[in-house]
């Protein structure tokens, strides 16, 4: 009964937890999706675009097995205490020796995870350093075609790669040596159960043997592994969404466009000073002499007029740095 109770509870809850998974996943694609568009050109470019992409391509899908781990933790204190009880019930104070040896075996574990949450973070931006790099050439690759620069670029594509690898190969090892310890508490604690049973006179027998074991893998999994795994999987929703409030923290492009004063016009400017970045007051003739804010000393646009009547299409020819972009982007 307890059995079939288990298995219906268990699948149950991997359903919940896979449709709640996906229902925030949805949701914090769209939200990532509607601030990129209403972000400009230029915070983009500062936000690395390419970290972006592995956001919502990559990070995001951790909360698939992310979510269902931090539920599990729910249940560990249960089914530690429930253990605990079964094993006094069958040894006495005895079985605070290899319960004990479980306690103090997790501190290392909480260390090892730890430590991997550094080099979690640390492969993440190499991941977004690469995704970026990537980008770059796909937009740009008629350019590097030009200046033959495809080389260097792969080269830097190759040494990003080369150190989130050696991350991943760090926190692999840490893991797997992490779970072998974890796989050999079991058997530890149940010899040193044993042993302190025996010395103290008790009688070891296959009716109490058996179930101890398959109790100490009860207690190894929900005490040990399930809470590591919670851990784990929040210290990387933790970076998730770390990632994601800086995003959402990015201020929003502000476009304020007026209509052509003549209605036989698509596109009008008049006296337009176009620039990136504000830093400093400069001197500007307007039509009101005042001085305002326009940012840098260099401007992109300097004293613009343009008018383009409706219907009729324009081509805009300029060398490298002329303002070309800067004036479409207006």
């Amino acid at each position: 009964l307890c059995i079939i109770i288990s298995v219906y509870a268990r699948n149950h809850k991997a359903h919940h937890a896979e449709r709640a998974a996906t229902m925030i996943k949805t949701g914090l694609i769209s939200l990532i999706y509607q601030k990129a568009c209403s972000l400009s050109s230029q915070t983009l470019h500062k936000m690395n675009v390419g970290k972006i992409v592995n956001l919502v391509a990559h990070d995001v899908n951790l909360l698939d097995a992310g979510l269902s781990g931090v539920i599990s933790l729910a249940s560990a204190p249960i089914a530690i205490i429930g253990s605990l009880i079964l094993l006094w019930i069958f040894f006495g104070p005895s079985c605070l020796v290899g319960f004990g040896f479980i306690v103090l075996s997790a501190p290392l574990q909480a260390l090892a995870t730890k430590k991997s949450k550094t080099w979690r973070a640390d492969k993440n931006n190499a991941s977004d350093e690469r995704v970026k790099l990537t980008n770059e050439v796909i937009d740009e690759i008629r350019l590097l075609k030009m200046y033959a620069w495809e080389l260097e670029y792969m080269k830097m594509v190759q040494n990003v790669r080369a150190r989130e690898v050696g991350y991943l190969k760090k926190m692999m090892t840490l893991d797997f040596g992490n779970r072998a310890f974890s796989l050999s508490i079991q058997g530890i604690s149940a010899f040193l159960i044993f042993l302190t049973f025996y010395l103290t006179g008790g009688n070891l027998t296959s009716s109490i043997v058996f179930p101890t074991v398959f109790m100490l893998k009860f207690v190894r999994f929900y005490g040990i592994y399930v809470i590591l795994l919670g851990h784990a999987m929040l210290i990387e929703i933790n970076l998730v969404f770390n990632k994601i409030s800086d995003l959402l923290e990015q201020p929003e492009a502000k476009y304020e466009s007026q209509q052509p004063q003549d209605p036989a016009n698509s596109i009008e400017f008049v006296n337009y000073y176009g620039y990136w970045e504000k830093s400093q007051e400069t001197d500007i003739p307007n039509s009101e002499d005042e001085k305002i804010n326009r940012g840098t000393t260099t401007f992109c646009l300097n004293d613009l007029n343009i008018t383009i009547p409706k219907g009729t299409s324009v081509g805009i020819v300029g060398l490298t740095g002329a303002g070309k972009s800067t004036l479409l982007l207006s």
